[in-house]
């Protein structure tokens, strides 16, 4: 028999069905704002190292093996948070983990502009991921949490996409500041979002399951009750929308190593390892051939940094155009087909190695270019917009939080290996191997994801001793938003 919902658990769920119910607010949009400037940062401090990687590396003198090795430190640095920072969102809270996630990369990014020697810049780098390698999973949990349920898929559809505008800003940066005043002015300026913190103190609310775990009921519930007056006034307040099924949190734990073990058992291997290849592997093909462009389109093909800055910043905002239509887009090909979704993914991840083999393969006009890379950045839009909504739906409510730790774990080790193994593919084997090794293993994945992906039902876990997790809570997903 099912167990019945400890008081702690019913008071949990009432407050956040009663945030669940309310409608779109200015307040809202306030908080998908400040939440979405945090996340433009974020990206565009990963996509940092390679708008300056030119500068940098006449700078110290380094080659493009050590080029690698730069781009991959940040990504290093942030696989330990995202492995570590659920854990400690609960033990010390969400709001006061993102103001210090932003503090720690804002500073030390910020810092590594004095950087004396590679070897300096390189420990700074692995800083900066610390701190921003946790706030993606906790900005897309506060998005969940605190957008009304009947817009929950727009707001995390905007959320995607400010993530999304982060890469083009950091190219912005090189083409505004680092192509004309140097690299090191480039990384000086990322003390602006320590600004950011501050706004997170002071206005963004704590996640309700928290402050009832740590016996903070009448906080809790005067919270609540604020962000009510602000959002409807002298309005009467809507009918709570029950929250069985849909995006409760217990406060309950799952270890990240249990979710390994019950994610890679043998029931769910084949799933799981399409849904790596669906997402996390790709960041190695972002994370490697292309950021590896600013460089070999002035070595190889010819353009100057400042045109090719250019190109990467207009192209980049094709991404954001993606990743909005993807919202559009899914939830028809979720109604057509349960296996509608995972074909979707499995296209998209072809296209991480078409794209990028058409672009290098032939000497092309520069408008030829731009168009070829805008399409490729609007691919990409598309696929990450579909990977970073579908991957949280295909796990259990019991799962979610160290589910979608693990998987920006495994994303961030491959963004870690990209940058190295492509420094190595292009420094000796040259740019034609490195562009067949990534279309031919961009295509056997798209044809595993096809082939043995999620269709629309999820995975389910096993039954649990009484008294951990409530079953009603380990055997309902979030469904249809």
């Amino acid at each position: 028999m099912n167990a019945s919902p400890t008081p702690r658990e019913h008071s949990a769920r009432e407050l956040t069905d009663r945030i669940a119910a309310l409608p779109m607010s200015r307040w809202h949009y306030n908080m998908i704002a400040l939440t979405g400037a945090i996340l433009i940062f974020d990206t565009a401090d990963q996509g940092l190292a390679s708008a300056s990687q030119v500068d940098i590396a006449r700078d110290f003198g380094v080659q493009q093996t050590e080029l690698g090795l730069l781009i991959s430190a940040a990504f290093f640095g942030a696989t330990i948070s995202a492995a570590l920072i659920g854990f400690l969102a609960d033990r010390f809270g969400r709001k006061r983990m993102i103001a210090w996630s932003i503090v720690i990369f804002s500073l030390a990014t910020a810092g590594a502009s004095l950087s004396q020697d590679f070897s300096h810049l390189i420990v700074l780098r692995v800083i900066a991921g610390i701190g921003y390698g946790g706030l993606l999973p906790l900005a897309w949990a506060f998005g969940s949490e605190f957008s009304p349920v009947a817009s929950r898929g727009r707001t995390l559809s905007w959320l995607n996409a400010f993530y999304g505008a982060g890469s083009a800003l950091a190219y912005l940066i090189g083409l505004a500041v680092i192509a004309p005043f140097g690299w090191r002015w480039g990384f000086a300026i990322f003390l602006i979002p320590t600004l950011l913190a501050v706004l997170v103190l002071r206005h963004m609310p704590e996640g309700a399951p928290y402050l009832i775990r740590k016996g903070r009921y009448d906080e809790a519930r005067e919270q609540v009750e604020r962000i009510e007056a602000k959002v409807l006034g002298n309005s009467p307040r809507p009918e709570a929308i029950s929250s069985v099924g849909d995006e409760f949190d217990t406060g309950a734990d799952i270890s990240m190593v249990r979710a390994a073990k019950l994610l890679f058992g043998r029931r769910h291997l084949l799933s799981t390892t399409s849904t790596i290849l669906a997402w996390p592997l790709p960041a190695m093909f972002v994370a490697g051939l292309l950021s590896f462009y600013p460089l070999i389109f002035v070595n190889d093909l010819g353009l100057s940094l400042s045109q090719v800055l250019a190109f990467l910043t207009f192209s980049s905002f094709m991404t954001i155009v993606g990743r909005f239509l993807s919202g559009l887009f899914l939830d028809p090909i979720r109604r057509l087909s349960p296996s509608g979704m995972k074909t979707y993914l499995g296209v998209g991840v072809a296209f991480f190695g078409i794209m990028p083999f058409a672009i290098l393969a032939t000497e092309w006009s520069a408008a030829v270019l731009l168009v070829l890379l805008c399409a490729q950045y609007l691919l990409q839009g598309l696929w990450a917009g579909a990977a970073m909504t579908y991957v949280p739906t295909v796990l259990p409510l019991a799962l979610r939080n160290s589910g979608l730790g693990l998987f920006s774990a495994l994303t961030n080790l491959a963004s870690i290996v990209g940058p190295i193994l492509m420094g190595a593919l292009l420094e000796f084997g040259g740019l034609h191997l490195a562009s067949w090794v990534v279309l031919t293993a961009s295509l056997l994945c798209a044809i595993f994801v096809i082939a043995f992906g999620h269709r629309e039902p999820p995975i389910i876990l096993p039954a649990t001793p009484a008294g951990t997790i409530p079953a009603e809570v380990i055997s309902n997903t979030a469904g249809e938003q």
